[in-house]
């Protein structure tokens, strides 16, 4: 694994996560008939494919490709961890003084461990609801749209409160994240603090070539 590597991989990633939902961006037109009435209709091309087709493929390829095979690899990746985990703690149970480098890995390794897990709590819930959605929308409506509107709602917060817990576990247990955090923000306020010194001497030079300036003028 390299920079390079990873910044592929996730360049990849997002191009792919937008590929995936842009077409909900073009699927609809909004028709003004009056200044307090707004028209919502299918656009041409999908009524030409049929609503039911379009949607049971967009929510199909979610369910598969953005809900379940994610959670499915995560959830495989984090057994491959906890078995290397072991290992690594065996290997250091045999060794008469603990080695920095084995502590490290291991906090690493409980890092990535806690982050999967905090993934999977939040996203499975919200994948067996995208299935059961779809289920209900191209096989037997059996759904209270109500419950699950409802459920959707909570279900996206508890996605943006994780996103504050995985900071604070990168802090917690990554102290080279944490000393790239600090470096980062340090260096921005010191670039910010710089800024406002030249801002504020300049207004100064200009205010006092101003003043000196009317000094002139009042003399003569």
């Amino acid at each position: 694994c390299s920079v390079r590597r990873s910044s592929l991989g996730v360049a990849i990633a997002f191009s792919l996560a937008v590929a995936h939902i842009v077409s909900r961006t073009f699927d609809r037109n909004y028709l003004n008939n009056s200044k307090d009435v707004c028209v919502v209709e299918m656009a041409s091309w999908v009524n030409i494919i049929s609503p039911n087709v379009y949607f049971n493929c967009f929510f199909w390829f979610r369910v598969i490709f953005v809900q379940c095979l994610p959670c499915l690899f995560v959830t495989i990746f984090n057994g491959y961890l906890l078995d290397a985990l072991k290992k690594a703690q065996k290997v250091q149970a045999e060794l008469l003084t603990k080695s920095s480098t084995v502590r490290k890995t291991n906090r690493t390794t409980y890092m990535l461990i806690i982050l999967n897990a905090v993934f999977l709590l939040v996203e499975v819930p919200l994948s067996i609801l995208t299935v059961l959605h779809t289920i209900s929308s191209s096989v037997h409506e059996f759904l209270d749209y109500g419950i699950v509107n409802k459920l959707m709602l909570f279900l996206n917060m508890l996605i943006v409160l994780s996103y504050p817990v995985n900071f604070g576990i990168y802090c917690s247990l990554s102290s080279q994240f944490l000393a790239a955090f600090k470096s980062l923000v340090s260096s921005t306020l010191a670039k910010v603090s710089r800024q406002n010194k030249v801002s504020a001497k300049a207004d100064y030079h200009r205010c006092t070539s101003y003043e000196h300036e009317q000094t002139m003028n009042t003399t003569i």
